[in-house]
């Protein structure tokens, strides 16, 4: 049951859903993904798994790296 739960979260969701344990997670950003999985839900641009843009200072794709490449 637990793992059904978890996977219903997975990828976001509509906005004010109930997460596990009752903690109200919301998308405020309306980009569909949820508070507890987006790393800006300020940014609607910004969710797991956008676009990443190389070298631009912004982790779009809420990976901890902004795609830039040490040379």
């Amino acid at each position: 049951m637990l793992l059904l739960g978890l996977a219903a979260c997975e990828g976001g969701g509509p906005t004010d859903v109930q997460a596990l344990y009752g903690v109200a997670v919301t998308d405020d950003d309306n980009d569909g993904y949820t508070s507890d999985v987006d790393c800006d839900d300020t940014d609607p641009d910004i969710y797991p798994g956008a676009p990443e843009t190389d070298g631009d200072g912004v982790d779009s794709n809420c990976d901890d790296d902004d795609g830039t490449v040490a040379e």
